[in-house]
């Protein structure tokens, strides 16, 4: 059984929950995130560039797992510096900032994940 707002995936058996994206479509309308990571979307990553454009982003990157999805603005430049099967790691820069952006998706083996950072 399907909970309101979602809908089982093609691709997996996974459901999608429609209201969290949903949700975070309208905080991104209203707040104006520079950067968003989606940690297992449960979707295609050929859907990567429809996502994009739903949250008015004009970057997308996904891991070579494709279980990390980052957007960013087209202020921003982007540079994958590590890109993993647990975590991508960006460099962002506009004009005088830059900073370093990394997501995790780790439920197993965390360890071994942040081990990376030291």
């Amino acid at each position: 059984m399907l909970e309101s707002g979602a809908r089982r995936s093609k691709s997996s058996q996974n459901i999608v929950p429609l209201q969290a994206f949903e949700r975070l479509m309208g905080l991104n309308r209203r707040l104006k995130y520079n950067f968003i990571a989606l940690m297992e979307p449960f979707q295609d990553p050929k859907q990567l560039d429809q996502y994009k454009r739903k949250l008015g982003c004009q970057n997308a990157y996904c891991n070579v797992s494709a279980k990390i999805w980052v957007f960013w603005e087209d202020d921003w430049k982007g540079e994958v510096l590590r890109d993993s099967m647990q975590q991508i790691t960006l460099k962002l820069s506009k004009k005088n900032v830059e900073m370093i952006c990394t997501a995790v998706c780790a439920s197993d083996g965390l360890r071994d994940v942040v081990r990376h950072f030291f």
